[in-house]
């Protein structure tokens, strides 16, 4: 993958590297040549799986997902030292994780990724940030979880820094560690739904209603960085739904 302005190796900086789709795009942007920066919690539980699902890729260099195990705090002060052609957030909590003390849809989805997008709007030459949000946040007012990416979008369009917004619908695979029967549940019925309408032709539509893939998500991501990391201001400032994500990961 190239992508950097002087045409070597795009240098990404991938943070909720250890979650669903945080895995898949650390893996997707390295096998196209990326060299990824996967930003792990000091002490992450998940650190093994993650690792595990990048397989050989775990190294330093092009082509190889480098663990990056920081506090916080410490990740934003060493951004200006990184060289990043793009990063890419895939932060979120759930309702249960709060409960477990660890952190809120404010504190993570909102603060986390705020503190993140102004880091990178403060530097010299602003790289591609590509942002997992989620579709239907025009209906915020209902949620606190689309609240919080409504808010996180807005301020993106505030910010001279080039981004790209990912609102996918349902996202649901084999890949999911987290129990979550609900979804499980609207995953099966979103699969039988598509396949009725490829039954009949009717592929647009099947698209629209399939799930979309953890590798799907990693290879839009790829895709994105491919086509606009270390372009600066001359970077994209797009917003993509089910249809252009599929597309993207085809």
């Amino acid at each position: 993958m190239s992508g950097a302005a002087g045409g070597g190796a795009a240098r990404v900086l991938v943070v909720g590297a250890s979650g669903f789709c945080g895995r898949a795009a650390a893996r997707a942007l390295a096998e196209g040549g990326a060299e990824v920066l996967a930003h792990l919690r000091p002490d992450s539980p998940r650190r093994a799986l993650a690792e595990r699902a990048w397989g050989g890729l775990v190294g330093e260099g092009p082509g190889r997902v480098t663990p990056l195990e920081r506090p916080w705090a410490e990740l934003l002060a060493a951004l200006p030292a990184l060289g990043l052609t793009a990063a890419c957030s895939f932060l979120g909590t759930t309702r249960a994780h709060a409960r477990r003390g660890g952190g809120t849809y404010e504190d993570v989805d909102y603060g986390l990724n705020a503190s993140l997008i102004d880091a990178l709007a403060a530097l010299p030459a602003p790289p591609l940030l590509v942002y997992l949000s989620a579709q239907g946040v025009e209906w915020a007012r209902y949620s606190a979880y689309m609240r919080a990416r409504e808010r996180v979008e807005g301020l993106l369009a505030r910010r001279a820094l080039p981004f790209v917004v990912f609102r996918p619908g349902l996202l649901h695979d084999e890949t999911r560690d987290e129990r979550r029967a609900g979804e499980a549940a609207a995953a099966g019925l979103s699969r039988a739904a598509a396949a009725a309408a490829r039954a009949v032709g009717a592929r647009a539509l099947a698209d629209r209603v399939a799930p979309l893939t953890a590798r799907e998500v990693g290879l839009a991501t790829a895709a994105a960085v491919r086509r606009w990391g270390g372009a600066g201001e001359a970077g994209a400032r797009a917003v993509w739904g089910v249809a252009e994500l599929r597309a993207a990961g085809r």
